[in-house]
Order: structure tokens, then C-alpha cells, then sequence
């Protein structure tokens, strides 16, 4: 009986001591760390160059109904569609007027006009596209490979408006 206590007791400290999970999606006590604004814009550009646009940046002011015109980051050129990464800069700049991103990991897509022409853009949020400090490059990678996806994703939603 005493063995089966101090069993019981041992397991109970082991298992105190593991801490939380580590589950993606929470921090689980890991430090998240937010992909470069600078990497990001790189990885979409090459994501629309490789479905055959060439990309302009920062040259396209939406109206999207917001108090201040959006600044899209990139389009693709001849089209009517682009793609804003939300920044936490951004964020401030625009405050309540941004949507939140989309639960599920859906597409925020936000329509509006430029001067002569209906829009469409895509809203990729920073905060949704954060990986772990511990996973390093592995984390980043991964994050790529997901805005290329919801890129690939956008391109083929616009293509058939």
C-alpha cells in the first residue's frame, strides 16, 4: 500500500512538473514571434509572380469605405485585385476600421473602388501569422508555405469574379 502511494505521489510530481501543451495556435509558454512585414511582402510577391502577375507595390489607394483610403501593399498588375499585409503599424494607422481576421482561417476580403474601377483586396493580419521563437526557421517556413496558400487561394476567387 505504501508503494502504491509513493507511486501515485511520484507520478502526481512528475506530472505537475510538464507544464502546459504546446499546442499550435497558443504560445504555451513559448514566445510567438510575428513573420517580417518585409519577408511577407516578398513571399506574396513571389506567390502572384508565380501565377503569372507581375506585382506593383504600394502604387494602388483603394476606397474600402474606411475614414482613410487603404494603401494596398501590392497588386497584381491589370487586375483589380491586391493584397494588404495588415501590419500592427497598419493597425494603429487605420484603428476600428480594419476587420478583425476572419475566424477558421478563412480569406478576409474587403471590396472598395480605385479611380475608375470596383476592388478587391485581400487582408492577410500579421497576428495570424506569428510561429514559435523555439521553431526558428522551421516556423517561419511553415508560415510561407501558408500565405502562398492563401494567396494561391485569393488569385483563383478574384479569377472567377
Amino acid at each position: 500500500m505504501k508503494f502504491r502511494i509513493a507511486a501515485l505521489a511520484l507520478a502526481c510530481a512528475l506530472a505537475a512538473s510538464c507544464g502546459a501543451s504546446d499546442a499550435w495556435g497558443t504560445s504555451g509558454g513559448f514566445e510567438l514571434v510575428d513573420m517580417p512585414e518585409s519577408r511577407a511582402l516578398v513571399v506574396i510577391k513571389e506567390a502572384l509572380l508565380d501565377h503569372g502577375y507581375s506585382v506593383e507595390t504600394n502604387a494602388w489607394t483603394v476606397d474600402v469605405g474606411w475614414a482613410s483610403p487603404l494603401l494596398v501593399d501590392l497588386r497584381a498588375s491589370g487586375t483589380s485585385f491586391g493584397i494588404e499585409w495588415v501590419s500592427a503599424e497598419d493597425q494603429s494607422w487605420y484603428g476600428s476600421d480594419v476587420p478583425p481576421p476572419a475566424p477558421h482561417g478563412q480569406l478576409r476580403i474587403v471590396s472598395g473602388r480605385d479611380f475608375s474601377d470596383h476592388a478587391q483586396v485581400l487582408l492577410l493580419h500579421a497576428s495570424s501569422y506569428q510561429y514559435r521563437a523555439r521553431d526558428g526557421r522551421e516556423g517561419q517556413v511553415e508560415l510561407e508555405f501558408r500565405i502562398r496558400q492563401d494567396v494561391r487561394d485569393f488569385v483563383s476567387f478574384a479569377r472567377g469574379r
